[in-house]
This record gives C-alpha cells, structure tokens and sequence, in this order.
C-alpha cells in the first residue's frame, strides 16, 4: 500500500495560525489608526489656529501693559513737578535712581523732561542749566522759532540718551503733533514712527516717543485753552522698537521659539512690508502669502493703532498631523505585538525581578552603613538633618536632631510649629521669614539661632536649608541640617570679652599695642592704637613707608634706627616721640619694642606698645608752672595740714607779715591774729570751710612787728582720695591802702560834692531804712520836695558862682533845722529832698516846714548882693501813702509842682485823688497819641447851606474818635487834655491834611465842595504855622487852597491881635480863606474886626438858639448881620435847629445857615448822596429872600411873635 505525500490546503496553512491572532489586531488597529488620523488632523488645525489667537491676543495684551507701565512711570515723572518749587536735575536724577529703570524696566530706553522755553527766555534759560554744572547744554538744531520744547532731563543720562539733551523737538513735525495732541487732551500721546536721536548707524531700529504733559502746579488745565495757557511741558520715554519687544516678548519666548511661527507687529491696519516695526521666526514664512494660517490682534494706545500678526507655516500644521497619525499607527502596531509576546514578556519580568530583588538587598546594605557612617558623623559633629514638605506639613528628623534639642528619639519628630515653641522667642521674626521665603521663592538660608530644651537649657545652633525644586520651579520640599554651636560660640563670647576688657584697659591706659611680622612684613594694631592716631580700623594699618608721616622727622629718623636694631639684633627699645594725628595736632607718646625669636634665635616677630602721654607730661609740665607762681606770686599762700599746722608758704608770705618761712612752720596760722575779729566771726569761717569748701574775705591780721594791716583772704580745702581733709591753703593779699580810700571812697559815692549834703544814693537808703522804722513803731515819716523859686535868674545874671554860694547858704540853713533823726538831701540843681523820721501825728511836720520856708525867703548875701529866694515843697506822709521809696519821692514831686504853680513859697500835702485825675489824663493824652499814630481818628462833615437859593456851599470837617470801649467821642470830650501841647498841633495838623485829602477825592468825583477846619489859638500863634500850611497844601497840590477855609474863634483872635492879623495874612496870600468862629461871643471892637482879614462871620449858635424867645440875642443876631453886611463879610448861622429859627434868619437878612435843622455831622462817604438829594429838595423849597431894609422894627416883633407862636 503506497502513502501520498501531499497534505490539504488547510494543513499546509498552519504555520500561520500563530500569526493570525496578531495579523487580525494588526489590521483592526490600522483601520482604527486611520480612522483617528483623519480625526486628528481637523481637531489638530482648530486648535492651532486658537493657540495662534491666543498667542497673538497674549502678545498684544504684553504691548498694552508695557505701555501703561510706561505711562505710570511717566505719571510720577510728572508728580515731581506738581509743586512752585523748581525740579533741579540731581533731584531728578535721584528720582530715576531709585527707581532701578534697568533692572525693573529693561525695554525703557530713557525718561526725560522737555520745557516749553519762549523765544525770549532761550538764552536765560540756557544760562540757568549751565549754572547747575552742564556747560555743554546747548538747544538744537540751531534757528531761531517762537518757542523751543527742548529736552532738559534724560534719565539715563549716558550713553546714547546725551544726543537727546537739549533737542528740540518741536522742530520735528511727528514729534510735535504727538506732544500737541498729549497737550490738548491732558493724556498720554504715541507719536509716529520716527528715528531717535539715540540710534547710530550700526544699529537703527524703529523709534518712538511716548508724551504726557506737565501743567504748572495749581493751575488750571481743564479746557484746551487752559491746558495751552499753563503748560508746562512733558515728561517723555523714547523707545527702540527692538529692545522694547525683546523684553516685552519674555513671557512667551518659548511659545515663540516653537518651528514655524513668526511674530510681526505692524503701525496701523495694513500687513505691509513697509509698516512692518518687528518681527520675530523664519525669514521664509511670509505673513503677507496666503494660504499660511494666521491670526491678527490690534493694540490701540496714546492714539495710535498697531496689528499683531501671528503666521504658521503651510507644513506647520500638516507635520504635527503627521506626527498624531504615526503614533497612532505605531499605538496600534505596537499593541498587537505586546498581546503576542506577553508570555515572553512575563517570564523575562519574572527573572529579571529576581535578579533585582537580589540587587536591591545588597543596595539596602550598602546604604545602611552609609547611614551609619552618617549618623556617627552627625554624633561627633553635633549635627543633625531634617525634612519638610511645605505641601503637608510633614516633618522628618535624623537621629541626631533629637539630641541636639534635648528630645527623646522614642518620640517623633515634632511637627513645624512645635519645634518652633523650643527656638528663642527673640529669633522667632528672622526664622518665620527665612522658612517663608524658601518655601514660597525657593531662597535658601542659613541662621544662627538660640534654642530652649524642655529642661530648660539654653543652646546655640547653626541651621542650613536647602529647597528642593519641580520642574515648573515651585518647591516640593525642603531639607537641611542643625549643627549644635553652643561651646564654640562661649568660647568666642569669652574670646570676644577677654578682647573687650584688653581695648577697655588700653583705652583707659592710652595704651595700644601692635605686631610686626618680620617675614611677610605685616602689621596689626589694636584699636587704641588708630584711636591715639584718630585713624579709622576699617582703613587699615598703613605700611611702614608711611610712618614718617606720623612722626616727627627726627623722631621717626630715632624709631627707623631702633626698629632695625629689635630686628636685626634682637635688642628691645624705649624711646619718647612726637606722633602726629589726623587733624594736624601732636601727641607725647612713649614707645616700646620687644622681639620675638625661634630656636635659631632669628627674630620672627616683633611686638610693642605704643602709649599716649600727652596728659602726664601736661601735668608735670602744669606742676612746674604751680611752683614757679607759689614761689613768684604778689600774694602770700600758706599751706597748712589737716590739724592747721603750717608746713609750707612762698616768700610774698614773709614779705606781707614779716614772718620768715623757718620761725612758722609747725604752727598754728593764729600767730596773725589781731584780735579785731571776735569768736563768732571765726566760727562762722570755719563752718563755711568745713560745709562748703572754701570761705572768702577780709580779715584783720598783725605783722611781726605789731603793725595791724587789711588782707582779702581765700581759704581752701584739699581732700584726699577717700574724701578726708589733707590739706589747707590760704592766699591773701594786704589791702590796707585799699580800705584807706574806701572812707574816701563812700563819701564821694554818698554826698554831694558842693554841698556835702547826702545825695540821692545815701537819700534812697535812708529812706529805706526809714520806710522800716514805721512798719516796726507805728509812727508817721514825712517827705518833702524842695524846689527853689526864682534861683534860675541869679544863675543867669549874677553867674554860676553866685549861684552855688547860694545853694551853699540854702543847704547849711536847711542842715541846721534838721533835727538829729532827720535827713535833709541835695539831688541836683537847685532841688533838695527834707526827710523827717519819727513823727508821733502828721501835723507835727508843719511846724518843720513853716521853718524851712521861712529860712529859704532870708536872704542871702554874696559879693555884697542880696539874693533873695524862695521855696516850693511837695509834701507826701507815709503812712497813709504807699510804702515804696520811689513812689514816695514821686508823689512829693508832682505836690511841689503843684505848690510851684500856686505861687511859690509854700508847701502842698500830696492828695491821692488828684493824683489819679492825674494820671488819668495823662493815660488818656497817651492814649491820644496812639490813636493819633495809628491813624485813629476820623473826620464828620456838617454840610452848610444857603437857606433861601438851597445850594451847599462847603461843609464843617469836625474831629471824632472812635474809642475802643467809650465808643464815638466828640471833640469836647478829648481836646482840652491837649490843649497848649504840641499833641494840640499834631493834631490839628492831621485835620487840615485829613481835610485836604478828602477835599481832593470829592474833587476827583466831580464835587467841589469848600472845606472849612477849626484852628485852636495854640496851633495858630505858632511861629511856623503859615509855613507848615504852605508845605501841607504843596502836599496836596491836586487841591485849590480857595476851597480851604480855616476857623479861628473869635476869643483865640483877641487873644494876641498882632500875631494873629500876621498869621491870617501870610495864610491868605497862600489863597487859603478865614472863618472868625462864634462870633458876638467876646469883646472885639471894631478897630480889632477891621485889621482882622477875615472873609467869614459866624454866628454863636447860642444867639441862634434863643432869638426867638430873648430880645436882646435876636438883636445881637441882627447886629451881626448888619455889621458882616456893612464891610461886606459873608456870614453863616451857627446851631439852626428849625424851620421857625430858619425863617427869622432869613428875615433878618442872613441867608447861609448850619446845624442839626439842616443835617447833623456826616461821615465822608455820605456827603455826595446828602448833597444830590438836598439840592433835589432844594429845586422845589426855594424861597425868595426878605431883605432887612424892608422891615420895620413894628413888623420885625410881630413876625418874631408870629413864628415864636
């Protein structure tokens, strides 16, 4: 039977079995893959072109903060000049500094300042900045244009920015309508694209200028036409369009940095190649082609408008399609092999994991030794190491740790905030922020802090950290080590101390000390030592060439030689130099060196001190001079030990008392004594001595040989170290010739040198002492002024030497009646002072001063003349007067001058009321001068009028004087204080000038009104009158003198006719005119009327007043009338009071009139009104006259009666 050797389809496929699982995967996973990719490449291209908007959208916004960055800077650029004071440019330039542009702001070329500088202040200006040390400044480009804005601060002020100070950049079209248009709308202006002043020609980039406007402080700027008028000028930032976006673009340089992308920003809406201001990413990717993705974003700032391009290449999107797709395939391809070989896979996972079980055991060995090794380490080092994970707070802890805080191992590491309860509540601030500050920026640290252990120990330590970082930079964890300082830092704290105690006690010596190495040549000096010569440390030891500068020559010369000898032969040396200091003064120092030798007996070092013995050598020098003044003093010392004992004096002692220094020693100074002091005058000295110190005055002591003498003695004490008596000493010179003169002296100082009567300095202590006298018995003292009447004329005719023989005769009389307790004083002149003590009752003073006046009229004979004198006293009794010594002599000097103007030859008791009217007047004439001074009177005007035609012919100027607290005074109540004064002619001078001041402000309004101004009699009879009224009206000269009419009483006029009649004519020919004031008031004849120049009568008001009712003042009133009519004289009626007063005037034929019936007194302000509505009045009263000649007597009374009824 045969067997055939073919085998089915199937058998022969079988082979493939294995791949068919496998191949089906693969095929699925294909489908699936390509399915996917399709899927992918859409979804792909939707999110790359919004990650290309928001890229773009991104880069935009990082442009418009950058620009408000820039603005803000801007903003408080323009602060600095919201104040008058002007901004100098080192203020300026600290302002940028502080600000740090480079480092916070790295894209901001600069930040300036121009001003607007009118044509007319180019040049000042200019001269202004090259005052302030620029003298290069000068304004460009150069031409002459109705204003600069000229750049006058760039911050920084190197480097490029110097092109632009002083640049004008108003004479740039783009520039300036930038500038105008910030100007006009009060913000923050762009200009175009422009080439900055900065750029050279290696490297131009597009520039532009950023402006805000700086308006004067506190002027307004809310109008364009206000923000034109007060600008200032602006504070401005060129920016380099490179260097701006290199720095802007940070944030995103790595979404930038991908393959084909390209950033573009262009000025305005267009994608041109000539807008384009940067770009960024490969040349070959055009923005302006089609078909490349792309998105736009539009930045609007400062009034300009800039386009973002964001580009992605053509392949760009394809290839990241591409790359989706092929790791979805390799995904699928993949997956279906790891199904095929999981078996295997398992099985070598299988052997491999034992493999590295085995590895790690023998790795876990290995770090267990380390760790031992570590903890050993730690151990001896006192070191220990820990863990923190900020994220949970957990904490981990070495072995060694635990120790070091006095922990138990058995316990676990304490969590952050239990561990920080053992640190020093002082080290609390500076641990919390070093833990914040690595675990919030990643900063490590290294602190010394002061622990506490539960058992209440104190220790220092050194802790170490180190933050650990994730690839996005946050911190993951923190780690670090504690290393336990205590012993080392004691040691350096007695280091430190025993350190301080050596600068304290070199300090205190004036000692310091230094040390030499010979081989390396280096120096070091303690502290004291740069101290003695006023050298700081920190500047360091200067090197052994510069020691001559802190020598002396020839002593420096001395210390090279001892220098090299401790050196080179190892011998020390002391020597005493100059030393001098920093600020040019010297020092006596005394100097010391020492060697330092090895077993060679080379010298290695050598080491000195250096001591400061200025003060010694002062003080032995000071000893010296002491010996030489105790041995050539004027004045006698005499030193004594603590029991008084003399163990030394100096030869002005043996010169004084004429004791030799050998026969006192070892005695008591008593041997002097001349027994003029008594006990009690000893006691007290020595009391002074032992309490205070010291005791100074005059004794009286005896000479060797008996003779008595004076000495102003001085005795001190000397203590030792414990505060007890060792010494004495006593320096005292004679005086005896001085209290020789003293008597001399006290007399001169105490009398009168004519009269050898006591003068007013012996008069004021006796009065003193008996002003006491009275408080003790009770009893009355009298004080008597004594004045002379009529001894003036004896001076004048008969000379001064009769003069002072009759005050010698006055003064011996006077002595004479004196009573033993009396006092009679001269004070000067022919003025005495009469001092009566002891006065059982005040009459008793009487009987005195009836003797006293009677011994003043006796004549007295000189040459062969009697002179005959009399005397005025004042007289003043205490008590009940005031018990002040100068108030006593006051008070009896205004009683003389009060018997004085009685007549003389007599006495006038002091009355304490009169004596305040007094004083009243004379506070109120003082307050007349301050109101006169501070322009604190002013004038009233009483219009005068013409009764009949009703037209105002001139007005009254009447003085007043608002008084602070009495209210409006009239004159009455203030004038007769100062009436025959000169305040009565100050015044009077205030109203005429007053007057003509206001006369010419009524002139300039259109008024001409007369003035007339009352003159009292003092200030008219003064020889100067006419001439000070010449240079008041030249003073006035807008004035016309017609119109001043001045008012002289009747009573005043008569009182010295020719005077007065010259007076009147010399004013009138200045064109003044003359006012006789009350007239029919005194007695003037005819003859005196007629010499008179008067142009004016007026009537007294108190005729006026009761003419209706007296016959005899209505006939007064109509004499008058008649008399001013016969010599043709103007006159006015004073005090009219009512239509019926008004009338019988008119009757009687006068027609002008003033009072309260017409108007009262006015203020200035008031008249121009009073005058219009008057004169309106007047238009519809007036009245036709009645002449005088008309009337009978008949009709005259019964028209009287009538308007009496």
């Amino acid at each position: 039977m045969k067997t055939s050797s073919a085998m089915p389809p199937l058998g022969r496929l079988s082979w493939l079995r294995p791949f068919l699982l496998p191949a089906v995967i693969l095929s699925v996973g294909l489908t699936l893959t390509a399915g996917l990719w399709l899927i992918a490449e859409e979804h792909v291209r939707q999110d790359r072109e919004e990650e290309l908007g928001e890229l773009a959208s991104k880069v935009a916004g990082l442009i418009d903060e950058r620009f408000q960055d820039n603005v803000q800077l801007l903003r408080g650029a323009a602060a600095l000049f919201d104040t008058p004071e002007w901004i100098t440019h080192e203020r300026f330039r600290r302002y940028f500094e502080m600000l740090k542009l480079q480092d916070q702001y790295p894209g901001i070329q600069g930040i300036g300042f121009l001003l607007l500088i009118p044509d007319d202040e180019k040049d000042a200006r200019v001269a202004a900045v090259h005052r302030e040390g620029f003298p290069q400044f000068q304004i460009h480009p150069e031409g002459e244009r109705a204003f600069y804005a000229a750049v006058l601060y760039i911050e920084r002020f190197s480097g490029r920015n110097l092109r632009d100070f002083g640049y004008d950049m108003g004479s740039e079209p783009q520039r300036w309508e930038a500038a105008t248009r910030a100007r006009d709308q009060a913000t923050a202006a762009l200009s175009a694209r422009v080439t900055l002043k900065q750029e050279d020609a290696t490297d131009i980039q597009p520039g532009f200028v950023l402006f805000l406007p700086v308006y004067r402080a506190d002027a307004p700027h809310d109008s364009v036409a206000e923000r034109r008028a007060n600008l200032l000028g602006w504070v401005y930032s060129p920016l380099r369009m490179r260097d701006l976006m290199q720095d802007v673009l940070r944030p995103v340089q790595s979404d930038l940095a991908q393959p084909g992308l390209r950033l573009d920003v262009y000025a305005g809406e267009r994608l041109e190649p000539q807008q384009r201001l940067f770009t960024s990413g490969p040349a070959q990717i055009s923005p302006e082609a089609n078909g490349s993705m792309r998105k736009i974003q539009w930045v609007e700032f400062g009034g300009r408008q800039w386009s973002v391009a964001v580009t992605a290449a053509p392949w760009f999107e394809y290839a990241l399609a591409n790359d989706i797709a092929t790791w979805i395939g390799l995904s699928g391809l993949t997956l279906s092999l790891l199904l095929a070989l999981l078996a295997a896979v398992q099985t070598q996972a299988q052997r491999r994991v034992a493999l590295a079980i085995g590895a790690l055991e023998r790795t876990n060995q290995h770090l267990a030794e380390q760790e031992r090794l570590l903890l050993w380490a730690q151990r001896t080092a006192q070191l220990g190491s820990w863990n923190f994970d900020p994220s949970t707070g957990q904490v981990s802890w070495s072995e060694g740790m635990f120790p070091i805080w006095g922990l138990d191992p058995k316990d676990a590491a304490p969590s952050y905030e239990a561990h920080r309860r053992y640190i020093h509540p002082d080290d609390w601030d500076a641990f919390d922020q070093a833990v914040n500050r690595a675990a919030q920026r990643g900063e490590p640290y290294r602190l010394r802090l002061r622990i506490r252990r539960p058992d209440g120990q104190e220790r220092w330590m050194i802790t170490i950290c180190t933050p650990h970082l994730d690839a996005q930079g946050q911190v993951v964890r923190l780690s670090g080590t504690v290393q336990d300082i205590t012993e080392r830092e004691q040691e350096d704290i007695e280091r430190r101390h025993l350190q301080i105690m050596l600068a304290r006690t070199e300090q205190l010596a004036h000692i310091g000390s230094w040390e030499l190495e010979v081989e390396t040549n280096t120096v070091t000096w303690s502290e004291e030592l740069f101290r003695i010569f006023q050298m700081v440390p920190a500047e360091g030891v200067p090197p052994f060439t510069e020691h001559h500068r802190l020598f002396c020559p020839e002593d420096f010369a001395r210390l090279t030689t001892a220098m090299n000898a401790v050196i080179n032969e190892g011998t020390p040396y002391a020597l005493e130099l100059c030393a001098r200091r920093r600020d040019g003064s010297t020092r006596q120092c005394f100097a010391r060196g020492y060697p330092e030798t090895r077993s060679n007996h080379g010298v290695t070092h050598v080491y000195g001190t250096f001591e400061d013995i200025t003060e010694r050598k002062q003080a032995e020098q000071k000893l010296r001079l002491a010996a030489k003044v105790f041995a050539h003093s004027f004045e006698a010392i005499i030193i004594t030990d603590a029991e008084n004992r003399i163990i030394d004096t100096n030869p002005a002692f043996t010169t004084i008392t004429g004791y030799e220094q050998a026969s006192v020693l070892g005695k008591d100074p008593n041997i002097l004594a001349s027994g003029r002091q008594d006990e009690a005058f000893y006691r007290e000295m020595w009391d002074a001595i032992t309490h205070q110190g010291s005791w100074r005055g005059e004794v009286w002591n005896r000479r060797q040989d008996g003779q008595l003498y004076a000495e102003l003695l001085s005795i001190s004490v000397v203590h030792d170290a414990a505060d007890a008596v060792q010494n004495y000493i006593g320096v005292f010179s004679d005086i005896s010739e001085i209290k020789a003169h003293e008597g001399e002296l006290d007399h001169l100082a105490n009398y009168d040198a004519l009269t050898e009567l006591p003068n007013r300095r012996l008069l004021s202590d006796r009065l003193e002492q008996a002003l006491a006298g009275t408080r003790r018995s009770e009893r009355f003292i009298a004080v008597c002024y004594l004045d002379l009447d009529n001894f003036k004329p004896i001076n004048d005719q008969h000379g001064h030497e009769v003069g002072d023989e009759v005050l010698i005769g006055i003064a011996d009389r006077l002595r004479k009646l004196m009573r033993a307790q009396d006092t009679v004083a001269r004070l000067g002149g022919d003025e005495f002072v009469l001092l009566f003590t002891d006065l059982a009752r005040a009459e008793d003073c009487h009987l005195l001063l009836e003797r006293v006046l009677a011994a003043a009229t006796t004549p007295i004979l000189s040459h062969g003349v009697a002179h005959r004198v009399s005397a005025s006293i004042g007289v003043v009794l205490s008590p009940p007067d005031v018990d002040s010594a100068d108030t006593l002599l006051r008070h009896a000097d205004q009683a003389m001058y009060i018997a004085k103007e009685a007549g003389g030859n007599r006495y006038h008791l002091h009355d304490a009321e009169q004596n305040r009217l007094i004083q009243e007047q004379r506070l109120k004439r003082h307050h007349l001068e301050q109101a006169l001074d501070g322009q604190g009177f002013v004038l009233y005007y009483q219009p005068k009028v013409n009764m009949v035609s009703r037209e105002v012919i001139g007005v009254e100027a009447l003085i007043r004087w608002p008084h602070p607290d009495e209210g409006l005074l009239l004159p009455g109540a203030f004038l007769p204080l100062v009436e025959g004064s000169d305040l009565e002619i100050a015044i009077g001078e205030w109203v005429i000038a007053a007057a003509l001041t206001q006369l010419a402000t009524w002139q300039r309004l259109g008024l001409k009104l007369p003035v007339s101004v009352n003159i009292s009699n003092g200030h008219l009879l003064q020889p100067s009158f006419a001439q000070r009224l010449e240079q008041l009206l030249a003073e006035h000269g807008d004035c016309d003198p017609g119109c001043l009419e001045l008012e002289v009483l009747e009573t005043s006029a008569l009182s010295d006719i020719e005077r007065t009649s010259q007076t009147l004519t010399a004013c009138r020919a200045l064109g003044v005119r003359f006012a006789l004031d009350d007239f029919g008031s005194g007695y003037a004849s005819l003859a005196y009327f007629r010499r008179l120049p008067i142009d004016v009568l007026k009537i007294n008001q108190s005729f006026v007043q009761d003419m209706l009712g007296d016959a005899e003042d209505r006939e007064i009133v109509e004499s008058v009338v008649r008399l001013a009519h016969a010599f043709d004289r103007l006159v006015i009626a004073e005090g009219v009071e009512t239509p019926e007063q008004e009338a019988l005037l008119t009757l009687l034929g006068c027609r002008m009139g003033q009072g309260f019936g017409i108007a009262r007194p006015m203020p200035a302000e008031a008249i121009p009104d009073w005058v219009s509505n008057w004169s309106e009045q007047g238009q519809s009263q007036s009245r036709p006259v009645v002449p005088i000649t008309a009337t009978t007597p008949i009709a005259l009374e019964e028209k009287t009666a009538e308007l009496t009824q």
